[in-house]
């Protein structure tokens, strides 16, 4: 797609890329990229791009030790982003997608995710297309006495305070994968 060569050739001007590089320049600019995430999306943009066969870095698994439904409610209860972290928990949404909601993003027990919050508070559009979910009465209830959207950078410190002080792991990404495995561990078809 031309957007994602765009942004290809982005990455590359970002980097220095030069159209005569060997192999092994390429491959020097790649490591020394610091984000693995960076550096992967760097290696791909110049296989597209340039043609080098670079290779990627593998990507680390997480080995998230996450609480159970008893430790995170008790862990929760409570906490001043509380239904924030919910959100997150049943939706699998990510937290600046968590931020945006308000009681406008839900009817009934469909939540729609259609929104992303930067750490200003400004709404901008989700970085994958809007999705409906549907979600539990109590979350639905919680969600309808939102009337503003929260920074992310507040609700990631603050769930990094909670975190140390529950001596468990809370943080946006293990919220993200609780309800997966939340099913997972009870035998329930994920799809």
């Amino acid at each position: 797609r031309d957007n994602t060569v765009k942004a290809y050739r982005a990455r590359l001007l970002a980097i220095g890329a030069k159209s005569d590089w060997t192999k092994d320049e390429a491959q020097a600019a790649v490591d020394a990229v610091p984000s693995i995430n960076t550096r992967n999306l760097t290696a791909i943009a110049i296989k597209t791009v340039l043609e080098l066969d670079v290779r990627l870095t593998p990507v680390v698994a997480h080995d998230w030790q996450l609480p159970t439904v008893d430790e995170l409610t008790q862990a929760l209860r409570g906490f001043k982003y509380e239904t924030r972290a919910w959100i997150m928990s049943v939706t699998s949404c990510r937290l600046a997608e968590a931020c945006a909601v308000t009681s406008s993003s839900i009817a009934g027990n469909q939540l729609v995710i259609d929104a992303q919050v930067d750490n200003e508070g400004n709404r901008l559009p989700t970085k994958t297309k809007a999705h409906v979910k549907t979600i539990p009465t109590w979350l639905a209830k919680r969600i309808a006495e939102l009337d503003s959207v929260d920074s992310p950078a507040a609700v990631r410190s603050a769930l990094a305070r909670l975190s140390k002080q529950h001596e468990l792991q809370l943080n946006a990404s293990c919220l993200r994968s609780f309800s997966a495995n939340y099913l997972l561990r009870n035998q329930i078809d994920l799809h």
